[in-house]
């Protein structure tokens, strides 16, 4: 047993010299340091990059909670009345960019065309059909539909946004 405690003494020993090494060498490495002076701070460079990322972070969520907001409206908020700040083409007249002279079929058509604009869209479809003018979709919640080239001044093609008429065109 006397071995083996001069052997733990030893080790004790070695170790206990080995930390106070340490400490002795770790206590130069914080008295290298000025702990009295201030922290610079962000440079402007940093905080330039802050400031982008900050406002990309802000777009970013507000963009998100803007979709959530308009995807939760689910109702229509087109109207049932015509739109009443439209004015009627005179027949005969030249249009101001050139062209044949405006036919009877195309007044009307551009007449209740623009008054179906606002309106939700059956009602619209009716007021047209109402008005005997034929009715084309061209496009509805975005999506542009192939359409034929043949025109007619007696037809309104429509652009339809969430069961909304929100632009017509003659053709």
């Amino acid at each position: 047993m006397a071995i083996e405690n001069s052997v733990d003494d030893n080790t004790i020993s070695q170790e206990n010299s080995t930390s106070e090494d340490n400490t002795t060498s770790d206590e130069n490495s914080i008295s290298d340091v000025d702990l009295t002076s201030k922290p610079k701070g962000l440079t402007r460079t940093q905080k330039f990059i802050l400031g982008v990322f900050g406002l990309m972070v802000f777009a970013s969520v507000a963009s998100v909670v803007g979709l959530a907001v308009l995807n939760g409206q689910q109702q229509v908020t087109g109207s049932t009345k015509p739109n009443t700040n439209c004015t009627r083409l005179e027949v005969g007249a030249q249009p101001s960019t050139g062209g044949p002279a405006y036919t009877q079929s195309f007044v009307d058509s551009d007449f209740y065309g623009c008054e179906a604009v606002g309106m939700k869209e059956e009602v619209g479809i009716a007021l047209l059909h109402f008005h005997k003018v034929a009715v084309r979709v061209s496009s509805r919640d975005g999506i542009n539909f192939p359409l034929t080239a043949d025109y007619s001044d007696s037809r309104v093609n429509l652009s339809i946004m969430k069961a909304v008429i929100t632009a017509y065109s003659v053709g």
